[in-house]
């Protein structure tokens, strides 16, 4: 069952923290959007070491997000991203911020909230695509961007080339997929799942 929980979910967070995002052990992230992407991300950069600050509007997202590897949560759902990317820095190290973060969801409030979360020199690793609402466009603080010499890495994906890792992981159980399987569909009766 793990091999069938990995899916796209965890090749696209893989290919998010480890391969854009270069995670190293000792950093600390901020995941933006804990579904299934942002839990996965969560469960993979806490397993190669970083600290995970995990951020969502939903409260049992959030809780999801401690079970597989959050050290912290931050509640988004009634501030500014400004805000957020404050709230974010003053749990880290003095206030410098994290050394990345990952926007699952791709709205342009968790994108500049990520922008904000970050330290002199952080990544942004962007997953998510825009809502209809941002019609692909978000204002980026450019001037915040180039004083702080950050980073924007766009992610798109799961290409299959750096997936030994991942799966080394998983075959020692340091991952766990199916941590985030929610609910197993039972076999039907009969011949299984032929269609003849």
């Amino acid at each position: 069952m793990a091999a069938a929980a990995l899916g796209c979910r965890y090749m696209t967070a893989w290919h998010a923290i480890q391969s854009k995002g270069e995670i190293r052990g000792g950093e600390t992230a901020a995941i933006f959007g804990c579904g299934g992407i942002g839990l996965a991300a969560t469960e993979i950069a806490s397993t190669l070491g970083a600290r995970v600050i995990a951020v969502d509007i939903d409260e049992v997202k959030r809780g999801k997000a401690r079970e597989v590897g959050a050290s912290e949560i931050v509640n988004a759902s009634s501030a500014k991203p400004e805000e957020v990317g404050k709230a974010i820095k003053k749990l880290t190290e003095n206030g410098a911020g994290v050394d990345l973060a990952l926007d699952a969801l791709g709205s342009s409030a968790t994108m500049l909230a990520g922008l904000h979360s970050l330290r002199i020199g952080g990544r942004l690793s962007q997953v998510g695509l825009t809502s209809q609402e941002d019609k692909g466009n978000i204002l980026v603080p450019m001037d915040m961007v180039v004083l702080n010499e950050l980073q924007i890495r766009g992610s798109f994906g799961n290409p299959q080339s750096g997936f030994a890792e991942l799966l080394r992981l998983v075959a020692s159980c340091r991952l766990k997929p199916t941590s985030l399987v929610s609910r197993e569909v039972g076999r039907p009766r009969g011949r299984g799942f032929c269609l003849t």
